[in-house]
């Protein structure tokens, strides 16, 4: 029972505060914000994938022999990742504006509960998902900044190869190419990290992975 009552509370304020895509007007809210939570975990994943695709794209030059296509191919991969970019900002803003909301809507369901025990285990796994929201939080704005180097030293290796696209540039930037794939598996690390968080708060657990009361 307290399962079934819980969710609808949980996904309905990430709703409010990721705001991902729409759904039919025949869905309830609990309904819609389940989906919402759950692209939400979904385009992490993928922004994951897109820091894989960006290094992959740059690690052609180094065996290919038609820089041309390994190029455009390279910049199309750095647009997406700043698309992925501008969308962990919007998000990381969200979830700092509406955690009081997020805080308002977990009360307002504790209120309607009479039963002590009920009401008592409600107490629990609220604390405990206020403790995720944190993490997410934290989580999502260390994602964000992690982003800017990774992105600006693909900029850079763009502007250099858009001046001179040549084999012999290639050997040149593998400095600024080393250094530009170790910021994306810090990058990498930090959105594992925020995939662990939305995780948690998926599957029942506190912030530190153990599971919440239920009844």
């Amino acid at each position: 029972m307290i399962a079934r009552s819980l969710l609808p509370v949980v996904s309905f304020v990430f709703a409010l505060v990721l705001l991902a895509g729409c759904a039919s007007n025949k869905q309830t809210q609990g309904e819609k914000a389940v989906q919402s939570f759950e692209s939400t975990r979904m385009h992490v994943a993928d922004a994951q994938k897109q820091v894989d695709s960006t290094l992959a794209s740059m690690g052609q030059f180094q065996y290919t022999g038609n820089l041309n296509n390994a190029f455009q191919n390279y910049k199309a991969a750095l647009a997406q990742l700043e698309e992925s970019s501008e969308d962990a900002k919007w998000r990381a803003q969200a979830m700092r504006e509406n955690q009081a909301k997020f805080v308002e809507n977990w009360q307002k369901e504790m209120d309607k509960i009479q039963d002590p025990t009920l009401k008592s285990n409600m107490e629990a796994r609220r604390e405990a998902v206020k403790q995720n929201f944190a993490q997410v939080k934290a989580a999502a704005a260390e994602a964000r900044q992690a982003y800017e180097p990774f992105i600006r030293g693909n900029k850079d290796i763009v502007q250099s190869l858009s001046v001179n696209l040549s084999p012999a540039m290639v050997p040149s930037l593998k400095p600024k190419m080393d250094q530009t794939t170790a910021d994306g598996q810090v990058l990498k690390a930090k959105l594992a990290a925020l995939q662990k968080q939305l995780d948690n708060i998926a599957h029942g657990q506190s912030a530190s992975g153990n599971p919440t009361p239920t009844s």
